[in-house]
């Protein structure tokens, strides 16, 4: 049952899920990140590179691991750069995140690597 006032309830199936996606957490009981099972990391203090670094071990075998340092060694090389001409430099029109971005390239690369599967 999801209850958003007390009188209120409305009944979700059993193959039914609820995502919250929040800010941050400034509001939060303890209680409620411990049932919800909640984990909030600040983008600017995770980084880009744990990310980079999940992708690359998930990217398919017949990709070595010479090829894997390579790509490792390019994106710490453009990344940074890239990054700061993208959000200090540049105009947006919505606000970036630089996790975000780096996804959106690691995205673009996978595309890619259909041949490899």
């Amino acid at each position: 049952m999801l209850m958003f006032c007390p009188p209120l309830g409305y009944p979700l199936q059993g193959l039914m899920n609820l995502i919250f996606e929040v800010q941050d957490l400034a509001v939060a009981s303890p209680a409620t990140v411990s049932r919800c099972g909640m984990v909030y990391v600040q983008p600017d203090l995770l980084g880009w590179r744990p990310v980079l670094m999940s992708w690359l071990a998930a990217l398919p075998p017949s990709i070595s691991e010479a090829h894997k340092s390579q790509v490792l060694a390019l994106f710490d090389w453009l990344v940074p750069p890239c990054l700061r001409i993208a959000t200090k430099l540049a105009k947006a029109v919505l606000p970036m995140v630089d996790i975000n971005l780096v996804c959106s390239c690691m995205r673009l690369l996978d595309s890619h690597l259909d041949e490899f599967r």
